[in-house]
């Protein structure tokens, strides 16, 4: 039931930072820090984990294939990233709880 109620939270979280973009990013904020009420290891965790994903995109960003004004990653899009990376930390013991070809095919056909 935790992995649902995450997982559904997790939605919410995500939506609110596509569709609101620049403008609800300080509700975003919010809610990652509430996400310290799950786990207070997320407070290394998040900055350790989402570094990696928002380094990828400024890759992607400086090479052309995402384009922003500014040329800045948006604050929403790196939120988005700390989200994840909370998401993945509350959950990683119900994912390492499963077969390890079910994770390769969920990530195959989930991932892309």
């Amino acid at each position: 039931m935790r992995v649902i109620a995450l997982s559904l939270l997790f939605n919410v979280y995500w939506v609110i930072a596509v569709v609101g973009q620049q403008d609800y990013w300080p509700l975003l904020a919010v809610l990652l820090a509430g996400s310290l009420v799950f786990d207070r290891k997320l407070l290394w965790v998040v900055p350790s984990f989402a570094i990696i994903g928002i380094l990828g995109d400024s890759a992607l960003m400086f090479s052309g294939v995402f384009e922003f004004p500014d040329n800045i990653l948006p604050i929403w899009l790196m939120f988005l990233w700390a989200g994840f990376a909370a998401y993945v930390w509350l959950v990683k013991d119900w994912i390492l709880d499963k077969p390890k070809w079910l994770l390769l095919v969920a990530g195959a056909v989930g991932g892309s």
